[in-house]
């Protein structure tokens, strides 16, 4: 990651940024603004005048953010520090700094704070803009099941009731989706009457969820475990050195051999993860919602594991 700028107000850090974890084919990334606030950090993908993102390379990210950038550079660095000097005026307009009211200021983004399906509408963009695109979808499939539901796209907070939601339930199962399906749009609703009563919007006691009231079903995986024999049929398959073949195969066998670890997990690996014989990760998928609390995935390193890894 290549960083330059770097603006203090009201001790929130802005930075123009090269995000150098995530290059596209051609070699270049992503330009972003990063805000950092009591060690929490957000990322915003910095447009150009068409309203496409910026992509440079690790040299035009140099030229255009040097001492002396030069023409197209100059006019670029011009763009970025404007991005930048917008974000700063509009962290200074905030009372009580929030990376949501930041947000909903520097893009314009504005809602009913009255109106669930407007404040999962403005959650689905702020999660768009922070790049969790698969998120985002998630929240956007709940927006147009419940307008589905409704026949609104407007739905008042106090309307969604326990009996609006087991109604709802109903109707979802009834129109074929499964338990797993119902409790991620249901889980976006919860999360959404969460943050409205914590942006002080809403009365807690118009919360329908938990104990004694609407409970979200859970889906259940049925995990079939593979017999031990086909685990090392797979593990010793002999497949030819530097093939694709051979490459998937170790692929595999290392997720077997962490425990069953995911491929986003395992792609986030480093060789700083190793300490002598033990493997520890952070998964991605807790890591936002557990900061003051997570839990580390640890791993017995295995001559196995080494033969893959060497």
């Amino acid at each position: 990651m290549y960083l330059y700028q770097k603006v203090h107000t009201m001790n929130v850090n802005t930075n123009i940024i090269l995000e150098t974890r995530k290059p596209r084919l051609d070699g270049k990334y992503p330009v972003k603004l990063r805000l950092t606030y009591k060690r929490e950090r957000h990322y915003y993908t910095l447009r150009d005048s068409k309203k496409e993102s910026i992509y440079l390379s690790k040299d035009e990210f140099h030229k255009v953010m040097g001492e002396r950038p030069r023409e197209e550079h100059k006019k670029l660095r011009l763009l970025l520090n404007a991005h930048e000097d917008k974000a700063v005026k509009d962290i200074a307009t905030i009372p009580v700094f929030t990376f949501d009211g930041f947000e909903a200021k520097y893009y314009g983004i504005t809602e009913n704070n009255t109106d669930l399906i407007s404040c999962m509408k403005s959650k689905a963009n702020r999660l768009r803009i922070e790049g969790r695109i698969s998120t985002a979808i998630g929240y956007e499939c709940s927006i147009n099941s419940l307008i589905s539901y409704t026949g609104k796209e407007y739905l008042t907070f106090d309307k969604v009731t326990i009996q609006f939601l087991n109604e709802y339930e109903k109707w979802m199962l009834t129109n074929s989706k499964s338990n797993s399906t119902i409790g991620i749009y249901l889980r976006n609703v919860r999360t959404a009457f969460g943050e409205a009563i914590r942006n002080g919007h809403l009365r807690v006691e118009l919360y329908p969820f938990g104990k004694d009231k609407y409970t979200i079903p859970t889906g259940r995986n049925v995990k079939k475990a593979l017999p031990i024999s086909e685990v090392g049929l797979i593990a010793k398959y002999p497949a030819p050195n530097g093939t694709s073949e051979h490459r998937y195969r170790d692929y595999w066998y290392f997720g077997y051999l962490c425990n069953g670890i995911n491929v986003k997990d395992m792609a986030h690996l480093k060789y700083s993860n190793i300490d002598v014989d033990v493997l520890t990760f952070v998964r991605a998928k807790t890591k936002r919602e557990t900061k003051g609390h997570q839990k580390l995935i640890t791993v017995v390193v295995t001559e196995d594991l080494v033969d893959i890894l060497m």
